[in-house]
């Protein structure tokens, strides 16, 4: 099984992979205060509501709804590692 890492600042370059072929997306995921739950390229900052970016080159992408369930709005980011296998 191949598999590339990168950073989801990039997460477009995949968009051609072949079936089976394995990403593993590099991020932090932060649950904003209505409950929606996001992975940014860069470590985020709370604000009143929401998580975010430090940096003016970061991106955050919506995560599924169901993604990290005891992940809570009072919680800090966490590190994570997200597999992402083509199917089709």
């Amino acid at each position: 099984m191949n598999r590339t890492t990168i950073n989801i600042g990039r997460v477009e370059n995949f968009n051609g992979e072949p079936k089976g072929e394995t990403v593993i997306l590099e991020g932090w995921v932060a649950r904003d205060k209505n409950g929606l739950v996001f992975i940014h390229s860069h470590d985020p900052i709370r604000r009143k509501t929401v998580w975010l970016a430090k940096e003016s080159e970061s991106y955050d992408y919506l995560l599924p709804q169901g993604s990290f369930p005891s992940l809570t709005w009072e919680d800090e980011p966490k590190k994570v590692k997200i597999i992402v296998t083509m199917e089709e």
